[in-house]
């Protein structure tokens, strides 16, 4: 049996794949990092079940599922419960909510399984109706003022954002870039590669480079380009469930 994994977040592809690893030996595990890729596997590979993360840059799991058809038989990824329990209502096999336990895995995958040769109907309208609502939430780039000039920017290249007062630092692989917001507002318009560390930092997860202990149960993170950010008590186990 091959299993096709789909998620934009190393980590989380990482943690799955570890995990169906425990669960038996002799599964294939095929893995993308975005819809699009995954689209390319399934056309080349033929895997038997697909495990897709809702929230995907370019193109999402339920857009991928409304392309392959009712050739496989689908189980959702999501953070967001409301998303999963309206997909699982409209198609998938089983949702997986983030974070989720080895034994959910297990039967999930265990009903998939069972399912391989008669897979579900796809109502095409109303996911495509679910989908056409996950798509435009995130947009893929800002305008920034640079001097007297606004450019814009990628959101795909922030590595970390620091927060100060009503502005915020943009750090990018291009260099430091100022926007004015707050962290709040300014963290809902991206997607769930990024997470908030500290009141006063936010981070791409796969820009995570190294992570201590320091103090009283406070971490310190470095990233990719050399910084180090704080990671303080509160924020602590989101950041952890999303490695663990």
């Amino acid at each position: 049996m091959t299993i096709l994994i789909a998620d934009d977040e190393a980590p989380s592809r990482e943690k799955l794949k570890r995990m169906l690893g425990q669960l038996a030996t002799g599964h294939g595990i095929i893995d993308a990092r975005d819809g699009l890729e995954a689209m390319e596997l399934i056309e080349q590979q033929k895997p038997d079940i697909l495990v897709l993360d809702i929230h995907m840059p370019e193109m999402t799991g339920l857009e991928v599922a409304l392309e392959v058809g009712d050739r496989f038989p689908v189980i959702f990824v999501t953070a967001y419960d409301e998303y999963a329990i309206r997909a699982f209502e409209l198609f998938a096999v089983d949702y997986l909510l983030k974070p989720y336990s080895l034994q959910r895995l297990d039967i999930a995958i265990q009903r998939a399984y069972s399912r391989i040769d008669k897979p579900a109907a796809i109502p095409s309208q109303e996911l495509l109706a679910l989908a056409k609502n996950l798509s435009p939430q995130h947009a893929p780039r800002i305008l920034v003022r640079t001097g007297e000039r606004m450019l814009p920017l990628s959101i795909s290249s922030i590595n970390w954002i620091a927060s100060m007062g009503n502005y915020l630092e943009l750090h990018t692989g291009d260099g430091k870039f100022i926007e004015r917001d707050t962290m709040n507002n300014f963290l809902s318009r991206l997607d769930s590669r990024f997470i908030r560390v500290h009141r006063s930092f936010s981070v791409k997860l796969d820009e995570v480079r190294k992570v201590e202990a320091v103090f009283k149960g406070d971490y310190q993170l470095t990233m990719s380009d050399g910084n180090t950010v704080k990671l303080s008590r509160h924020y602590r186990d989101a950041f952890f469930s999303r490695f663990a």
